[in-house]
């Protein structure tokens, strides 16, 4: 009886971590053909779609924003503030996303004098998918690449975790400031060992290009994964374009003891 009560309230759990929240899957693309130029721009997210209030808002603003400020414009002028309205249309949001590559794009190709023969073929890929999920949080990740021209594209992965009782975001706040520096020994030393060690190209000493006395965090937050707390630098934060995104991933009973205690419930 003690088995199955165990496993019962084990389902539950899971089946709460579920009907927290819903998404949506909403997808858009189109392209455009100027002056020998063409631009495709494909968008794809996982918009959520029932939940808690409070959850929704803060889910649905991050991917706004995210949309929003990943594409190639000058993002000092992209509004990212969001009303709750504007918020619950992910259809037209998802399409706003797309249209302004495209008019960026059209803008580009339209100034380019036909007489230089310019011929460039301008892309975005960006997609939004829900994640790893409890009854205490849940992580949405995002990917995009954009090719403006040059010899290559740029690729921008992040991942952000929301607790689900009230929708806050989990960023640095949630350890304690004083094991700040152990934390980033702990990212460094597992970056050398889980993303580079066996490589025969880039050994993480080659592939910086940053004096490792300086070692940082990454910009971005980390976000949870079903395998613990992972890590991810943008190409160029740290390391030569060549090397990628480096990512490492902290198992959960080795952060556990960095947290701030009010937060050490939400882990897995």
């Amino acid at each position: 009886m003690a088995l199955s009560t165990a496993c019962g309230n084990k389902h539950a759990a899971a089946d709460s971590a579920e009907s927290n929240l819903t998404v949506k899957e909403i997808t858009w693309e189109d392209s455009i053909a100027v002056n020998d130029c063409t631009a495709k721009s494909e968008v794809s997210v996982a918009y959520p779609a029932d939940g808690n209030q409070a959850l929704l808002d803060s889910t649905r603003l991050w991917i706004a924003q995210t949309l929003m400020t990943t594409i190639p414009v000058d993002t000092a002028a992209v509004d990212t503030t969001f009303s709750s309205k504007a918020l619950a249309d992910g259809e037209k949001l998802v399409a706003d996303a797309g249209k302004r590559f495209l008019t960026e794009a059209d803008n580009d190709f339209r100034s380019f004098d036909s007489n230089d023969g310019f011929s460039f073929n301008y892309g975005y890929q960006a997609e939004i998918n829900k994640g790893f999920s409890t009854d205490s949080v849940v992580t949405f990740n995002s990917s995009t690449y954009i090719y403006t021209g040059g010899a290559h594209g740029a690729t921008l992965v992040n991942g952000a975790t929301f607790r689900t009782s009230d929708g806050a975001v989990l960023g640095y706040e949630i350890f304690n400031p004083n094991a700040l520096p152990e934390l980033t020994q702990m990212v460094k030393d597992a970056l050398s060992k889980q993303y580079f060690e066996g490589d025969d190209d880039f050994k993480m000493e080659d592939a910086l290009i940053i004096d490792p006395q300086d070692f940082r965090l990454p910009a971005n937050p980390p976000y949870f994964t079903d395998k613990g707390v992972t890590f991810i630098y943008q190409q160029y934060e740290i390391a030569c374009y060549a090397a990628g995104l480096p990512t490492c991933t902290l198992p959960y009973a080795d952060i556990a003891p960095l947290l701030l205690p009010a937060y050490r419930p939400l882990l897995p």
